[in-house]
């Protein structure tokens, strides 16, 4: 399946439309966003440097079980009896690597899932995705595809596709950003088995991971004392030496 062939550009206009911006998480939960700029400016203001995997590093395979490809591991049921059964692929679509559901390149389908978890003992304080999806004979209800949080204070939190997706096919975002000390190490992208309405889910594919992690504070460098502390200070022992000599005459 090429699902490059069937994309629409999403522009400002349909950002607006998807809910462009952020969504405000409640106590204990990441800040979701839906849109890539608003995500990317927020990464800015936090001061988080972000880096970017787009899977053009990747020899294309079948991914396995606990494999590592750049910074994450890749877990996830590999039982295509299961529902839940997936089998990640780094695949091509229009001649780019993206991350499907293999075999033969196809997308991910409803059900799918995937978990990364950052290696080398890093955290993670920012993460998010594109997806993009198969055509659809309506508008996509909310909430089809998601991206969660998996562990640290912030566990648990959901970003979901927002409703009126076109029916056309086309890309989205989903992301979030963590307050300090919201740091995270492991997420789940996933979708649906259907669709709350019981219809289809259309395939997808993942074409970018975006991450940040917090940064680490630079450690305090004392001061020196300024020229006004010194003198002070030797002012006052010379103070103390000339009351020791009188008082010892």
């Amino acid at each position: 399946m090429n699902l490059r062939t069937h994309l629409q550009t999403l522009g400002a206009a349909a950002a607006i439309a998807l809910g462009a911006g952020l969504t405000m998480g409640s106590a204990a939960h990441a800040t979701t966003f839906t849109d890539q700029t608003a995500f990317n400016a927020a990464v800015g203001a936090a001061g988080i440097t972000l880096n970017t995997d787009n899977f053009s590093a990747y020899a294309q395979q079948n991914i396995a079980v606990g494999q590592t490809l750049g910074s994450f591991k890749y877990t996830f049921d590999p039982n295509l009896q299961h529902d839940a059964g997936t089998l990640p692929t780094i695949g091509t679509d229009g001649g780019v690597n993206v991350l499907v559901g293999g075999p033969n390149s196809q997308g991910f389908v409803g059900g799918n899932s995937v978990t990364l978890s950052v290696t080398g003992g890093k955290k993670l304080l920012a993460f998010g995705a594109v997806f993009t999806y198969a055509p659809n004979f309506a508008d996509l209800l909310a909430g089809l595809y998601n991206l969660s949080i998996n562990d640290g204070t912030a566990a648990n939190t959901n970003a979901a596709s927002p409703a009126g997706l076109t029916g056309a096919g086309g890309s989205f975002f989903l992301g979030f950003i963590g307050d300090p000390g919201q740091d995270f190490s492991a997420v789940t992208l996933s979708s649906l088995l259907q669709a709350p309405d019981a219809s289809f889910v259309p395939a997808y594919e993942i074409n970018e991971l975006d991450f940040g992690s917090p940064q680490v504070a630079a450690a305090a460098v004392p001061e020196p004392a300024s020229g006004g502390l010194v003198a002070a200070a030797l002012g006052a022992l010379g103070l103390i030496r000339r009351r020791a000599r009188a008082m010892a005459r």
